[in-house]
């Protein structure tokens, strides 16, 4: 995916869901750790033991089989980033089967489906689905849209009633994480894009389109990731 650059970067707070659909099990200790987030380039485990951290440092190689649907597959990567329940792992180069397998996996239109909605508490839907795609859509109490968020792969494209569309690159900060209920606050680093990525208005519209949301939802998400007003 190409990229025009980034105008600067802010931390949001953004809500997570706790519950993890992918499991890493790694090669040397035998433990199991929950994904947090995972593209095909790298995923975010979960450490819920602070002595598991001692078995991950910095540029240290990573081995271990990712379970996935089901599935098995052996990767390999290094460790980039360590927060204090959170460790970042950069895929090495993969076999091409397993590339391929991720590639599927990862496809919009297969996340489209799951995506599932969870409980927020106010007037807002949020709807998530696995490897870290959200969708969020803020309304007002009078039940007026006023905002859709769409998370997947690393990438985040918003349009809001007030400041319009935007796009960029969305990364955990490895700050510590508040769990409230199912959810989990984290403090995400949002890198916003100098103009509009074509690229991931696509793949945040096709993850809408292939959903399971109603028919006016999907065309009042569309309009608005097409930058329409109304």
């Amino acid at each position: 995916m190409t990229q025009d650059g980034a105008s600067g970067s802010e931390k949001r707070l953004l809500p997570r869901l706790t519950v993890s659909h992918e499991v890493f099990r790694h090669a040397v200790t035998g433990k199991f750790f929950a994904v947090a987030d995972l593209t095909t380039r790298g995923m975010a485990v979960r450490i819920s033991d602070p002595e598991d951290l001692f078995h991950y440092s910095v540029g240290a190689e990573v081995q271990g089989t990712l379970n996935i649907r089901h599935e098995k597959f052996q990767i390999q990567g290094r460790v980039r980033h360590i927060g204090r329940d959170l460790v970042g792992v950069e895929f090495e180069p993969l076999p091409a089967a397993v590339e391929h397998a991720l590639a599927s996996f990862l496809d919009p239109a297969t996340l489209g489906p799951e995506l599932r909605p969870v409980p927020t508490g106010d007037a807002s839907l949020f709807y998530a689905a696995p490897s870290g795609t959200e969708l969020l859509l803020g309304r007002d109490a009078d039940g007026s849209f006023t905002r859709v968020t769409v998370m997947m792969l690393g990438n985040l494209v918003q349009w809001d009633a007030r400041t319009g569309l935007r796009t960029g690159l969305v990364k955990n900060s490895f700050e510590e994480s508040l769990v409230t209920g199912i959810t989990r606050l984290e403090t995400m680093i949002f890198e916003e894009d100098r103009v509009i990525d074509p690229q991931k208005l696509n793949l945040a519209k096709r993850l809408v389109s292939s959903s399971n949301l109603s028919e006016d939802l999907k065309k009042f998400c569309t309009r608005r990731l097409e930058g329409a007003s109304a």
